[in-house]
């Protein structure tokens, strides 16, 4: 891990008996972190980036079968490098203690911020240019209702750059590169907050991070440390080798991952980890949820085979 900044986002929920106050007791308790209920004071929430906090979240809803679900979010402070990975790490697993008590759905993602503030306006055109190059690639990595432009909260970037479903790579890549200045590439590659790659924090001013939406919602500290680890080595990656060119030919999504993974991701324990998550995908169908997720239906508990 590079010596950057990040956070992370977790979107979750509890069966009716494990409140909040239960995760900020059982958080302090067994991650030995700052943490703090601010469910009640979400503009209080919003300013303070030194502690782990729990906030509330009015797009989340529970399952069919979990109706009286606690549905919060969990934001952590502003990390660095290794360090914050391992304290990342020891919050993970304290809700892996809870076991079936945590819970998600597909109204429900898990959001990743990494700082950019010592990068250029051409360094953040690379970014963008590769997330659109492999966009497909990516999707491949995430559950079916995470994909193209299914979720109404992680929209398609190459649809944004391209204005319509179906541009060529070469005019996605063209229409970045003659950005101008950074606010006309963030309104251009996410024109809102609702996007897979999300540059609204740095353009409006809010924070020095681009935000990477697309992951789905979890709770295995697996997923979460390799999803940190992807999308700082994108940014970091993208940013300081040369800008990429953009695809002439018709490659499957299995050709562009490994593209991905070669020329930018350069890291093969983080290829495997998702050439597997692949397989797994694949097998249950494309989504790590039940039938009826989609509609916050189904998912009260913990899958023993594949924790989400």
């Amino acid at each position: 891990m590079p010596n950057v900044n990040f956070g992370v986002e977790l979107e979750l929920s509890t069966s009716p008996n494990v409140t909040v106050s239960d995760i900020v007791r059982s958080i302090r308790s067994g991650a030995s972190v700052s943490i703090k209920d601010m469910t009640s004071d979400y503009s209080g929430a919003r300013g303070r980036n030194d502690i782990w906090k729990i906030m509330h979240d009015g797009s989340l809803t529970c399952s069919i079968s979990n109706p009286g679900c606690n549905k919060f979010e969990l934001v952590s402070p502003i990390l660095t490098g290794g360090d914050g990975l391992g304290e990342v790490d020891h919050v993970m697993r304290t809700l892996k203690d809870l076991g079936a008590d945590v819970s998600i759905n597909q109204s429900m993602g898990f959001h990743c911020h990494i700082d950019v503030s010592t990068l250029t306006l051409a360094d953040m055109k690379k970014i963008c240019q590769n997330y659109c190059k492999y966009e497909s690639a990516i999707d491949s990595m995430m559950p079916a209702s995470r994909r193209g432009s299914k979720n109404e909260f992680s929209k398609s970037n190459r649809q944004a750059v391209g204005d319509y479903d179906g541009a060529s790579n070469r005019t996605i890549h063209n229409n970045i590169a003659q950005c101008q200045s950074l606010a006309e590439l963030g309104n251009l590659v996410s024109p809102n907050r609702y996007y897979k790659l999300n540059l609204r924090p740095i353009v409006d001013g809010r924070q020095t991070t681009i935000e990477f939406r697309q992951h789905s919602g979890t709770y295995s500290k697996d997923k979460v440390k390799n999803w940190v680890r992807f999308c700082m080595a994108f940014v970091q990656n993208s940013s300081r080798l040369r800008a990429p060119s953009y695809i002439t030919k018709n490659h499957s999504e299995e050709k562009l991952f490994e593209m991905m993974f070669m020329y930018v991701i350069k890291d093969r324990c983080l290829r495997d980890f998702y050439h597997q998550r692949r397989i797994e995908l694949a097998g249950s169908g494309g989504d790590d949820c039940c039938t009826g997720c989609e509609v916050g239906s189904g998912c009260a508990g913990a899958n023993v085979k594949m924790p989400y």
